[in-house]
């Protein structure tokens, strides 16, 4: 009798022990699972802010290539609005990028453009994740003399140069 006692006591202990790794076990899957979930975000974030760069990318290179880009309609319409999708070498849709070419900046004291990049990565309407980045570029081609200055026109050597490319809002 006593033996059989025993033999029930270590097979409860035995049941308690495969009890405890399995709730061990199933709290280390649940973190695996966390730490999953976030290198997912993280990589669709990613491409998000990758598509928005290359959205910045496309403006420059159109900016650089055609003199009259941005068409802009109007004399006073000083904000040119374009979107292009993405696709993959099979032809699968990736996502996107938005890109906003504001010219009001581009006066006689500045010449500067502002160019903001809304790059999404799937549906535009809804987006798995999106990412912006802003840009400020100069487009005077001669330097700018200080006020009251006799200094001659010389050329400008931060012409076509982004003068900064953020991640945020403008202020």
């Amino acid at each position: 009798m006593i033996r059989g006692s025993r033999r029930g006591v270590m097979l409860l202990i035995v049941l308690l022990l495969m009890a405890v790794f399995l709730v061990m076990g199933m709290g280390f899957i649940q973190q695996r699972v966390g730490q999953n979930s976030a290198a997912n975000l993280a990589i669709t974030e990613l491409q998000a802010q990758s598509l928005a760069r290359s959205g910045l990318e496309d403006a420059l290179t159109k900016l650089a290539k055609h003199h009259d880009f941005p068409p802009l309609s109007d004399v006073s319409q000083n904000k040119y609005v374009y979107t292009e999708r993405v696709v993959n070498p099979g032809g699968e849709d990736i996502g996107g990028f938005t890109v906003s070419i504001d010219t009001r900046y581009q006066t006689n004291t500045f010449w500067i453009i502002r160019i903001s990049s809304r790059g999404f990565l799937g549906a535009q309407t809804d987006p798995q994740a999106q990412s912006t980045v802003f840009a400020e570029l100069d487009m005077s081609k001669v330097k700018r003399p200080l006020p009251n200055a006799n200094s001659p026109k010389v050329p400008n050597p931060k012409f076509f140069k982004l003068l900064f490319v953020t991640k945020g809002e403008f202020l």
